[in-house]
């Protein structure tokens, strides 16, 4: 499949008039043009994002169902997050294995029409009690004080 892109190409050094060819979801031709108008006055085209801290967004939870990260894949392609990591508090030690596997069964079957997910962010729950922000003091964790066998996810 080819596609045609046209506009101002964003860049490491410049916002350009462009036009990208795309062959098979890859970039195969990249044209620059300063004098070309009507690229000029075309959309932005700008390398996607990656956001690797996703709890939620669109209305849909980083750690909900696969629906819910189905919504949330597609509403952060329409702001320009081309991946991401769902990624989940500090949760209930017996919870971390849950959400792993919701994520990593979902994944497969992520939406074309969506950011796509490269795994899965636990944010939680080894962090130092004095950078807790918000999280659940009740759920933090070091590592001497956890069972190995709840938080194995493999």
């Amino acid at each position: 499949m080819r596609e045609v892109i046209e506009g101002r190409l964003v860049l490491a050094e410049d916002v350009v008039p462009g036009r990208l060819v795309i062959e098979d979801g890859w970039i195969a031709d990249v044209a620059i043009d300063p004098g070309n108008a009507a690229w000029a006055a075309g959309p932005l085209v700008a390398p996607g994002l990656i956001d690797v801290h996703v709890h939620g967004w669109g209305g849909h939870d980083g750690t909900g169902d696969a629906d819910a990260l189905s919504g949330m894949a597609r509403a952060l392609l329409r702001q320009g997050i081309t991946s991401f990591l769902p990624t989940a508090p500090s949760l209930p030690e017996q919870e971390i294995p849950r959400f792993a596997a919701r994520v990593r069964e979902w994944m497969p079957s992520a939406p074309a029409d969506g950011a796509e997910p490269l795994g899965f962010n636990l944010e939680g729950p080894f962090i130092a009690p004095a950078r807790k922000g918000a999280h659940d003091p009740a759920l933090l964790r070091t590592p001497a004080n956890i069972d190995p066998a709840v938080i194995d996810a493999s």
